[in-house]
């Protein structure tokens, strides 16, 4: 009985002792355990450069992280990503730490680069000559490239645009390379090329006056080459030429152009005007009459004539003559209607039946230039009046009957100078000038004319010339 009291009191004893020892154990064991490196990755775009990779971190007990990509980045981010742009293997590394250590954990990221799958797209423009072809190239996989466009082309750029020149089927290649390989394709482009289209416009200078500069610009489509005509003779094979007129009449300007398809043509009247503020000579021929080449040429020296006596008597002031100097114009009415009553126009005065009869037919012909302000009228009209004479002025239009035509050509017992000077006194008239109230014999404005040149113009006459806008 003794015995087994003591028995358990030794075993009571050596538990307690056990006790004790395992709650100074559990006292000292530490609360965070060190951290686990681990680490898995994925491609974003694998096979081709450069390739993205995002790490996901799997580490245990980390607080700290530091990546090594092996390529000179680092991170310290918890799952980062880094762009290679190499093909090779890579160490890529980690470092996790918290208070207690640190751990590592290293794995290999294999970046590869795949061959390229060649393959492109096209577009072509027929409405242009050459043809254009645009390429884009979809090709799959990082790559050089080079284009074969079977036209004797090549490029080495990621999209071309091409130019195409004869109709046919084209065989166009496309080579993509990398380091891996590389691949092509061939695809057959058919280009037709169309016939152009002539078309153009044009900018008059100078208000369409002459002598007057005229830009044209060629809106043709499809033309390989140009060809213009201005009918002045001159010629041009420029795209966007410009032309000058020298003369106040209709041009007919005609563009062809051409290409391997064909050629087409467009002609357009351009219309040159006179000069504003300026004398216009007619040579107006009746029905019954025909073209006098020494009337038209007795005309054209009157004109000149009587410009530079003007000029002479203003001191240097005259006024403007157009190109051609002499408009010829034929009229629908034979010599006997100029000089016959013809309706209101006529007027009442028999000795000024050719005169309105003349103006009424010119208005007909130019309408709201005639009274419109831009020019004063010499007309001479190929019609007789009985008894001779009837040539008058009034503003802004002169008449001058055939027997003022038969002056200046010398059939009159008078000389032509004294048939210019009735001219020129009539001119005034048109200009403004009245007869003289001194009567002088020597004033073009009186009886002075007949002995033109001899003539003068009086301070009055010159005083209301200086103040007209047709002498300058």
């Amino acid at each position: 009985m003794v015995n087994s009291l003591k028995f358990c009191s030794l075993c009571a004893l050596l538990m307690f002792i056990t006790l004790i020892s395992s709650c100074k154990k559990d006292a000292s064991a530490p609360q965070n355990p060190k951290p686990t490196a681990d680490f898995t990755f994925t491609f974003v775009n694998g096979g081709v450069l450069p390739t993205t990779v995002n790490f996901i971190s799997n580490s245990k007990d980390a607080v700290n992280y530091r990546w090594s990509f092996d390529d000179g980045n680092s991170s310290t981010a918890v799952n980062p990503s880094n762009t290679f742009s190499i093909a090779k293997t890579y160490n890529v590394k980690l470092v996790v730490s918290n208070t207690i250590g640190s751990d590592s954990i290293t794995k290999q990221v294999i970046i590869s680069l795949n061959k390229p799958v060649a393959n492109f797209s096209f577009s072509i423009n027929d409405n242009k000559y050459p043809v254009l072809g645009t390429f884009s190239n979809t090709t799959t996989g990082t790559a050089t490239y080079e284009w074969f466009f079977d036209n004797g082309d090549t490029s080495t750029q990621k999209n071309p645009i091409d130019s195409f020149f004869t109709s046919r089927a084209y065989n166009v290649k496309l080579i993509a390379s990398n380091s891996a390989g590389q691949d092509s394709i061939t695809k057959q482009v058919i280009v037709v090329v169309k016939k152009p289209v002539a078309a153009f416009t044009y900018n008059k200078l100078n208000d369409g006056q002459m002598p007057c500069n005229v830009s044209f610009v060629n809106t043709s489509q499809r033309a390989s080459s140009n060809s213009w005509s201005f009918g002045n003779g001159n010629t041009s094979i420029n795209s966007n030429p410009q032309a000058t007129f020298t003369e106040s009449k209709f041009y007919n300007v005609k563009l062809t152009v051409t290409n391997p398809a064909g050629t087409d043509t467009i002609t357009k009247q351009v219309t040159i005007n006179r000069i504003n503020k300026s004398v216009r000579f007619v040579y107006l021929i009746s029905s019954d009459k025909s073209y006098n080449q020494q009337m038209y040429d007795s005309i054209k020296s009157c004109a000149l004539s009587l410009k530079q006596w003007y000029k002479t008597q203003m001191g240097g002031k005259t006024f403007t003559l157009n190109n051609p100097i002499v408009e010829v114009y034929y009229s629908t009415h034979n010599s006997n209607w100029f000089w016959s009553y013809n309706g209101t126009f006529s007027g009442t005065d028999s000795a000024w039946y050719g005169y309105n009869n003349a103006r009424e037919d010119i208005y007909t012909r130019m309408g709201s230039d005639l009274f419109g302000g831009n020019f004063t009228w010499v007309v001479y009209y190929t019609a007789l009046r009985a008894g001779g004479g009837g040539g008058g002025g009034t503003t802004p239009f002169t008449a001058m009957p055939e027997d003022d035509l038969t002056g200046l050509i010398g059939l009159e017992p008078t000389p032509p100078s004294r048939w210019i000077g009735g001219c020129g006194h009539e001119l005034g008239h048109a200009f403004g000038l009245p007869h003289p109230a001194n009567l002088n014999s020597n004033a073009i404005m009186w009886t002075g004319y007949s002995i033109y040149p001899s003539c003068i113009l009086q301070q009055e006459d010159k005083d209301i010339l200086n103040a007209s806008s047709f002498f300058k």
